[in-house]
């Protein structure tokens, strides 16, 4: 048959056109899986191809999803997200690739207001959204009521308000795992004046539940809250660490053998920082990381780090918000490297 239509393929599965088009177009679930099956069957045997620039012009849905992130005044710091945490770029490389297998496209679009996000909506709206970074209060209180389906990547203080909402996601890492598994890692390596190097706590519920985490690892290794130092960098990035330099040395000529940095970003800084002041990593003092980032393989020394797999926290998140298909547990683990040395009390 040359150029079947939508009608034909309905005609020939025996459904209406509405059941046709919602199955071929990923809106199946209401349908039995004997009318799917009886659809995608009489689709493939009369040639039938979906389009979809088509049904968005019918439907006002595009077959794309829009990302959304804060504008950069409305960021943890004033500088730039994509360029100044790895971890979105990392992210976006497994969540891309998982979309485009598909043939869905992503929008990448900085919210400032809740005004751009009815823009947002009005024009072309997304099939899904995905949300990365801080949003402020009155874009979230559109997003978190909203009936697109949404997903909200480690911001789980931000969901809280909106729980009843089903189109809402969150997903979210185990944090207070990510600490407990860094700050471990260094006890079980005979380390008991440990530095913490983290932003600031009170900026963000990730730094906050990492920080739990490595304390709760401290205290069920019988350890107190003195045998560690907590250093507060102005934000998450490599630069921000010359602003602490002087604490990190201090800390370590007062005894300190290790440094636990919540984020590689932070802790590749934190590296570049210890050489410059003469102590090499990791014979004078060892370094841990979190994160697990790709830019690691590119260096000349192996970065111990907790990996959080985040490419496939981002291939995770296309198949949830594509197919609904419920993502498998990623646990953290430590991926040990080449700076983090044994200590003993003789040191």
């Amino acid at each position: 048959m040359a150029n079947p239509t939508l009608n034909d393929v309905a005609a020939h599965a025996g459904v209406s056109l509405t059941t046709a088009s919602m199955v071929l177009g990923g809106k199946s679930a209401r349908f039995t899986p004997e009318t799917q099956d009886r659809v995608r069957a009489a689709a493939a045997a009369l040639g039938y191809e979906r389009n979809a620039a088509a049904a968005a012009l019918r439907t006002g849905t595009g077959e794309h999803i829009a990302v959304l992130m804060p504008t950069q005044e409305l960021a943890d710091s004033p500088r730039n997200l994509l360029f100044d945490s790895p971890f979105f770029s990392d992210f976006f490389a497994g969540f891309e690739f998982a979309a485009a297998s598909k043939g869905i496209a992503f929008s990448l679009n900085r919210i400032s207001e809740p005004s751009k996000l009815g823009a947002l909506t009005r024009i072309h709206r997304p099939r899904a959204a995905l949300v990365l970074g801080s949003m402020p209060a009155a874009a979230m209180a559109v997003i978190g009521n909203w009936d697109i389906p949404t997903v909200v990547v480690d911001d789980t203080e931000a969901c809280q308000p909106y729980r009843s909402n089903p189109a809402l996601i969150d997903y979210c890492l185990d944090d207070a795992r990510m600490g407990f598994l860094g700050m471990s890692h260094l006890i079980e390596r005979g380390h008991r004046k440990i530095a913490l190097l983290f932003g600031k706590l009170a900026s963000s519920s990730v730094h906050r539940k990492r920080h739990e985490g490595a304390l709760n690892a401290l205290r069920q290794a019988g350890l107190d809250d003195s045998s560690i130092e907590l250093i507060e960098s102005p934000d998450v990035s490599f630069g921000a660490v010359d602003a602490v330099a002087r604490q990190l040395v201090a800390a370590i000529s007062h005894g300190a053998t290790a440094i636990l940095c919540m984020a590689d970003i932070l802790a590749l800084g934190c590296c570049a920082t210890l050489v410059q002041n003469g102590l090499a990593v990791p014979k004078q003092v060892s370094l841990c990381s979190m994160d697990g980032l790709r830019l690691l393989s590119y260096l000349p020394y192996r970065l111990t780090t907790v990996d959080q797999r985040i490419v496939e926290r981002g291939i995770a998140v296309a198949g949830l918000l594509l197919d609904g298909t419920t993502p498998a547990t990623l646990s953290p683990f430590v991926r040990e490297g080449d700076t983090v040395a044994p200590h003993s009390a003789e040191g």
